[in-house]
């Protein structure tokens, strides 16, 4: 019991006389500690990814995208899409991101879309369109649901769906037995009003051909639209493509396009926002392919594209934290954060170094008259080795506040152990240092020392 408030004693006396510095090296410590998380996850990738996040087809790797992971980010493509130069912008933003060699993407997926009764019972006339209805959980038909469009009020039915983009139509390996596939060439509308081009299940052969015309709403915004092609019979989806029941026949679905670019410069906000939305969507429901070990680079390829247009950078979903956190910033800006933060770790290290330093040689002359009265070097040790502990505490609370994050982008056990990790080799180190200026001590000597 002595011993132990002999330690205590000792702990408290030695702190109270390195206040100013201790409390400094706490704040210290708490930011490098912090930004060396940061930084290290973004330039090693700490796998804050979830498995589902990631998809391996063959033996490459895709990415999930999103625009979901800022709420800001939507404000600022809502913000540019109020201008006609924002809704081209965008449309150009995608093509960059498509026309790259090095991480193509696909974007599909599954959903109805609403067509006007009165148009589509001119084509069915007296055939059942039963069938091609999309349905809801308990399989009940979306039939003929009054929907306001363009201020009108329309019946309306919905149809199943695929939405694809080119690429997707290739990779999937779908072809047509009339008209044309979806190709990029096809995806450019030369003027505003020009339809865009659809592709339909062999099941409507004989109720839609190609070349008829018909309006399709998807999401918010109706699109006028040309059917191009008819799909070959037997048309589907990969099963592991495909949401629901898994069941991935398109004979009765009508293929909608993403990647739709308007070439005509001189379309108003109102006809362009559509496009522009399609596109931001299409970019949501893509994947993009990564090969191993490349995640970064390709997160820094897509911010260079968004500062390019002035936009937001499409999130890769499954990201480290530290490549979320610096999502916005310039490969230049990253650096020089790199370059401030092993300053500021190299800073704290050698304070904790000098700090414990100066404690022992101004002490020794106590020590040394501690060791002569049977103390032991480990009761003398001790305390200073908790001294460092202690230092580190508020790193540790920080790290523990900031990075458990509790949201299901991260896996914060993984960043938390980082910090712990860290931390425990600051301690390590610390306790080396204060272990090394202890060690052959001349007890003779010390006592010998004037104060």
């Amino acid at each position: 019991m002595r011993k132990l408030r002999f330690m205590a004693e000792e702990f408290f006396r030695s702190f109270r006389m390195s206040l100013f510095k201790n409390l400094l090296l706490m704040v210290v410590f708490a930011i490098s500690i912090v930004m060396v998380v940061i930084m290290g996850s973004y330039y090693f990738d700490l796998g804050d990814r979830y498995s589902d996040s990631v998809k391996k087809i063959g033996n490459q790797t895709w990415y999930d995208m999103t625009i979901f992971g800022e709420e800001k980010s939507m404000a600022e493509f809502e913000d540019a899409f109020t201008a006609a130069t924002g809704c081209y912008d965008m449309m150009d933003y995608e093509k960059a991101l498509r026309n790259s060699q090095d991480y193509p993407i696909l974007s599909f997926s599954e959903g109805g879309v609403d067509v006007r009764d009165e148009e589509m019972d001119r084509f069915f006339g007296e055939k059942s369109n039963k069938d091609f209805l999309d349905v809801d959980l308990d399989g009940e038909r979306y039939e003929s649901i009054p929907v306001m469009i363009d201020g009108q009020t329309y019946l309306t039915s919905r149809y199943k769906s695929i939405q694809m983009d080119a690429a997707s139509f290739r990779f999937f390996g779908l072809r047509v037995q009339e008209g044309e596939e979806l190709h990029e060439d096809h995806l450019i509308l030369e003027h505003i009003s020009d339809p865009v081009p659809i592709v339909v299940g062999s099941q409507y052969r004989g109720i839609l051909e190609p070349g008829d015309v018909l309006n399709v709403t998807f999401g918010w915004y109706t699109y006028p639209c040309r059917v191009a092609g008819i799909l070959e019979e037997g048309a589907e989806m990969p099963s592991e493509f495909c949401y629901g029941d898994g069941k991935g026949s398109l004979d009765h679905s009508i293929v909608f396009p993403y990647g739709v670019r308007v070439a005509d410069r001189s379309g108003t906000v109102e006809e362009l926002k559509k496009y522009a939305e399609l596109a931001l969507t299409g970019l949501d429901n893509g994947i993009t392919l990564v090969p191993d070990g490349k995640l970064r680079q390709r997160v820094e390829s897509i911010k260079s594209v968004a500062r390019q247009y002035h936009l937001p950078p499409i999130e890769v979903f499954g990201t480290s934290m530290g490549m979320s956190f610096l999502s916005k910033e310039s490969a230049t800006t990253v650096v020089i954060m790199l370059v401030l933060t092993v300053t500021l770790a190299c800073f704290a290290l050698y304070g904790l170094f000098v700090t414990f330093y100066d404690k022992i040689q101004s002490n020794s002359r106590i020590y040394g008259i501690y060791l002569m009265n049977g103390c032991s070097l480990s009761m003398i040790l001790i305390p200073l080795l908790l001294e460092v502990a202690v230092i580190l505490v508020p790193a540790f609370v920080t790290g523990a506040y900031l990075f458990n994050v509790g949201s299901s982008k991260y896996q914060p056990e993984v960043i938390l152990s980082a910090a712990r990790l860290v931390v425990g080799v600051v301690f390590v180190i610390g306790a080396g240092a204060v272990t090394f200026f202890l060690r052959g001590v001349d007890t003779e000597h010390l006592v010998r020392q004037k104060d």
